[in-house]
């Protein structure tokens, strides 16, 4: 499954947004996030996207954690072709209850698709 949704990411860097937002690093991946979330919180995301096969050592990916209120939303830096392909939805939907029930405790998550700019095209509910 996360095999095939790793086919629409990018594997780029994502330009200007480690001013605004701090990064970490997991194999080649850059996982950004917010203040709204804690330093634990990013180190249990990042390393169940490692788990998960999101982060690996072949491509580089970027991924932005935020929290909104009582949701974890993970900000998926994808292709522009894919903003709007809702193909890969169900798969985007079962890593957000995934990350939800083993990394944040019930606390629900969601999936958005973002652009090179970690600017949101897509909300996937």
């Amino acid at each position: 499954m996360i095999r095939i949704i790793l086919l629409i990411i990018i594997s780029s860097t994502v330009m200007s947004c480690s001013e605004k937002y701090p990064k970490k690093i997991y194999e080649e991946g850059e996982l950004f996030f917010s203040k709204s979330v804690t330093e634990s919180e990013v180190d249990k995301a990042g390393y169940f996207l490692v788990e998960m096969d999101f982060f690996e050592k072949e491509r580089k990916t970027s991924i932005l954690l935020d929290k909104h209120e009582d949701t974890f939303v993970f900000s998926i830096v994808v292709d522009k072709l894919y903003h709007n392909d809702t193909s890969y939805d169900s798969k985007f939907r079962s890593l957000a209850t995934l990350a939800s029930l083993t990394v944040f405790s019930g606390t629900p998550a969601r999936v958005v698709l973002a652009d090179r700019s970690l600017q949101p095209k897509r909300r996937i509910d």
